[in-house]
């Protein structure tokens, strides 16, 4: 397999993990914010739907914490690595990607720091361990 080939399988495997992130968080925001007052009261009184609304809210958080860990050991698509990889010096620099566009996307994520700072806590002391009611209160998590 080329180069070229990893890297577009690299970047598959992100978009999977970031597009079930995004379809999970769409259908939770609704969970958590019916349209209409009866869907509201509907999903207040369902044990099931309430369920349903937390593990889908959880399973955003451990998706998009696959993509935004920068350990190397802990994620493998992760986006830090990738974007590394992509440096000319290093495993897909040989694609040719202009530095102005890594540049770009660092500063993407530098910018979003606080939130995937936000993500990976709720991951590692939410979703990853059982931690206290207390925790959870202090990470803002939805109930």
């Amino acid at each position: 397999m080329t180069r070229k080939q990893e890297c577009k399988e690299h970047i598959v495997a992100i978009w999977k993990i970031s597009h079930l992130a995004k379809k999970c968080f769409k259908y939770s925001k609704y969970m958590h914010n019916p349209y209409s007052e009866v869907e509201k009261a509907f999903v207040r009184h369902s044990i099931e739907f309430q369920f349903i609304r937390h593990i889908l809210w959880r399973n955003t958080v451990i998706e998009l914490s696959k993509i935004f860990q920068p350990s190397k050991k802990r994620d493998r698509y992760n986006l830090f690595h990738f974007i590394n990889k992509l440096e000319p010096d290093q495993y897909y620099g040989g694609l040719g990607l202009p530095e102005d566009k890594l540049v770009e996307w660092r500063l993407l994520l530098e910018t979003n720091d606080y939130t995937i700072k936000k993500i990976l806590d709720l991951r590692d002391k939410v979703y990853g361990h059982t931690d206290t009611e207390r925790n959870r209160e202090e990470l803002d998590v939805p109930t």
